[in-house]
C-alpha cells in the first residue's frame, strides 16, 4: 500500500472542509475534530512511509503538511485568538515545500508530487498573508486555493492507490 497516498487523501479531505469552513459552511469545531483525526492519519502514513517504504523525503513533506492540520485542529476546538505564531510557520512551510519540489523537479522523480508541492507552498504563503501579515484581500484566494488543492489531492491521491493511468506517478513502494 502507498502511505504517501493514504496520506494525501486524507490531508485533501481537510483541505475541502477547512475551505468549506471558511466560507462558513461547516463550525469551525466540527472540522477541528476532524483535522486532528484526518491530520493526524496523514501524520502516521507519513511516519510509516518514511520507516518502512523508504520514501523519507515524501514522508517529511506529508508530516509538514499533516502538523499544519493538526495544528489547525487543536485551533479549531481550542479556539486560539492570536494566529500570527502560525502565520509565521506557513511562511517557513512554505519556502521548504517549494524547495521540495524543486528537488523533485531535478531527480525527475515525480513532476506529479513536486507541482502538488508547489500548490502546498501558495497555499501556506497565502495563509502566512493572511495569517501574519493580517493581509485579509488574500482570503478569498487562500479559501479558493485550499478548496483545489484538496480535490486534487484527493483525486491524485486516490486514482494513484487504484494505480491507474497516469496518476501512478506517486512513489509505489509496497510492503
Amino acid at each position: 500500500m502507498n502511505l504517501i497516498a493514504v496520506g494525501l487523501l486524507s490531508l485533501g479531505i481537510v483541505l475541502i472542509l477547512n475551505g468549506l469552513s471558511a466560507q462558513g459552511r461547516i463550525r469551525p469545531r466540527e472540522v477541528g475534530i476532524i483535522n486532528l483525526c484526518g491530520s493526524g492519519i496523514a501524520a502516521l502514513a507519513a511516519i510509516g512511509a518514511g520507516l518502512f517504504q523508504g520514501q523519507g523525503a515524501l514522508a517529511l513533506a506529508l508530516l509538514l503538511q499533516a502538523s499544519a492540520g493538526i495544528w489547525t485542529g487543536v485551533n479549531g476546538v481550542f479556539k486560539v485568538d492570536d494566529q500570527r505564531s502560525f502565520g509565521y510557520y506557513c511562511l517557513i512551510a512554505s519556502l521548504l515545500s517549494v524547495s521540495a519540489a524543486a528537488q523533485e523537479f531535478i531527480r525527475q522523480e515525480s513532476s506529479l508530487w513536486a507541482a502538488i508541492l508547489v500548490g502546498f507552498g501558495f497555499l501556506w504563503l497565502t495563509s502566512f498573508l493572511t495569517l501574519a501579515a493580517g493581509n485579509t484581500r488574500v482570503r478569498p484566494l487562500q479559501i479558493t486555493t485550499a478548496l483545489f488543492l484538496g480535490i486534487g489531492a484527493v483525486t491524485v491521491s486516490s486514482l494513484s492507490l487504484y494505480n491507474v493511468g497516469p496518476f501512478q506517478a506517486l512513489p509505489r513502494i509496497g510492503w
